[in-house]
Order: structure tokens, then sequence, then C-alpha cells
């Protein structure tokens, strides 16, 4: 099958009429030797140490195969999607547990340009254990979103799934942005006018352009305009000051 599934339970039945016999549940194989098990990863989570801009940053990976894994499968374990970074294509150290035990390498293969990560599998891993490890890359400049990162594995191929975010600001290489100029104002203070507020904001860094990045202005209460979308007006200034 194309998607992963746990073997099912075989059973076997003579159909002689001189013999014929119950069905009875057949011994199977051992990890990915048990027919029909098609492997996944589960369990999967990611997250960071920090989302300060152009910071030294820690990821912490964890996830479980459904099946064992052995050495002679010569299957790597990719992670993919952990852009944006400022760290080139190398050699990537990686700590935990799994690499103190000989499990999985002190490095894997690292490329920027997908924000992936190679890590083989050197001893035998087993079904359902968890396996935890982390790694360093440098956070971009640039604010950015959290980054959805897939893991997946050649040798014994695995599926790709998308490993689940840790909450807020853990999110994996969710950068926010510094503002080193925030102003309001308003147009008019006369009572039942149409006036129009402006926004001026200068950010250190800039934001990386992503059309679902939300910038929210809160408090604006005491207004007697409904809830609906307004329109907003633009301009980017020659220091690259927003104001809307």
């Amino acid at each position: 099958p194309d998607t992963a599934q746990d073997s099912p339970a075989v059973a076997i039945q003579a159909l002689d009429p001189l013999a014929t016999t119950l069905p009875s549940e057949t011994d199977k194989g051992l990890g990915p030797s048990a027919p029909l098990l098609v492997n996944e990863f589960r369990d999967g989570a990611i997250g960071q140490a920090t989302a300060r801009p152009g910071a030294e940053n820690t990821i912490t990976v964890t996830f479980s195969s459904v099946a064992t894994i052995f050495a002679d499968s010569y299957t790597t374990v990719t992670l993919t999607g952990l852009t944006v970074t400022r760290t080139a294509d190398q050699a990537l150290p990686i700590a935990g547990d799994p690499v103190a035990r000989g499990i999985l390498p002190p490095t894997g293969v690292w490329a920027q340009a997908t924000g992936s990560l190679a890590i083989p599998v050197i001893t035998r891993l087993r079904a359902s254990e968890m396996v935890e490890v982390s790694f360093g890359v440098v956070n971009p400049l640039r604010a950015q979103r959290q980054a959805d990162v897939d893991i997946l594995s050649s040798g014994i191929i695995t599926a790709p799934r998308t490993l689940a975010n840790d909450p807020g600001f853990s999110a994996p290489l969710l950068v926010w942005t510094n503002l080193t100029i925030k102003t309001i104002e308003q147009s008019t203070a006369s009572a039942t006018s149409a006036n129009t507020i402006s926004v001026t904001l200068s950010f250190l860094n800039g934001i990386a352009f992503d059309p679902d990045l939300l910038l929210t202005i809160s408090g604006l209460t005491g207004s007697v305009t409904s809830e609906r979308r307004i329109p907003v007006a633009v301009k980017v200034g020659a220091n690259g000051t927003s104001e809307e």
C-alpha cells in the first residue's frame, strides 16, 4: 500500500476435506519483515530554544518509528523544511541519547537551501522507541513565521509526515522582529467625525515577505466603527519605515 499501516493479523487454515482445520493466527516476521507493515514516524514534534533574530538556536526533534530499523537497511532519516536559516551546508553536529548510544551518528548532512538534515541509522532503532535529538542553527536576521517540518526516510522508505510544532515562540524558526519606531496618531479629535489613524513603524532587520504574516494593532477601543474589514493604505519610506 501507499500509506502507512500496521501489520495485520494473518491466519492460516487447511481446507482439505480430510484434514480441515480452524483458522489459526500465524507467527510473523520481526521488525520490517512483518507482512504488509508499512512504516511511518509517529509522535513527532519539533521546537526551538530562541526566537531572537540572528541568534544561535537549538532545534529539538522527537519521533518514533513503527518498524524496527536495522543498520543493514541503510536507512537515512531526513528532516526537511527548516528554512530560512543562516547556517551554511555542512556536517552538522547532533546531540541526544540516541547519539550517545550509537544509534545515530554525531553529525548529519545539512543542506541550507532546503533546510534539511539527513541522519543515517547506524545501529538498530527499535520500533516505538522515542528518539530525541537536538542540533544548532543560526536564525535569520529578518522576522519570519514558523517552519513546517517534515520527517521521512530512505532505505526503509517512509512517506513524509509533518512534525507537530511546539506552541508559541518555541515553534521552529519562528523569528520575531525588533521595532525601533512605533507611533500612532489620528487626523481629528472632532466628535462623530470620520477619523484617519496613522501608524508609523520601523523594523531593525525587516520582515521576510509572507502573505500569511499578520501585523496586529490592538487597543483602539471606544470608536463606533463596527466589526468589518476596513481599507488600509501602506507606504514604505526611504529608510524602510512603513506607514498605514
